[in-house]
C-alpha cells in the first residue's frame, strides 16, 4: 500500500509542474489509479483483521473517518 501512496505523490508533483493540459490529464489519471488502491485495500484488510461481529463497527469507523476528513478539510 505504501508504494501506491508514494507513486500517487510522484504523480501529484508531476501534475503540479505540468506545462500543458495533456500532461495534467495523464498525470491526474495515473494519480487516481494509484490513489484508489489504498481506499479499496483498507476495507479488505479490515475484513481480514476483525471477526465478523466486530467487522461492522471497524468498517463504520473507517468510513466515518474517510468521508468526514474530506468534509472537515473542505470547510476550512
Amino acid at each position: 500500500m505504501l508504494p501506491a501512496v508514494f507513486v500517487l505523490g510522484l504523480f501529484s508533483i508531476a501534475t503540479a509542474v505540468a506545462k500543458n493540459a495533456e500532461t495534467i490529464f495523464i498525470t491526474r489519471f495515473f494519480a487516481g489509479l494509484f490513489g484508489s488502491a489504498p481506499v479499496s485495500n483498507v476495507a479488505a484488510a479490515l475484513g481480514d483483521i476483525w471477526e465478523p461481529k466486530a467487522r461492522g463497527i471497524a468498517t463504520t469507523f473507517y468510513a466515518i473517518g474517510e468521508f468526514h476528513a474530506c468534509s472537515i478539510s473542505s470547510s476550512s
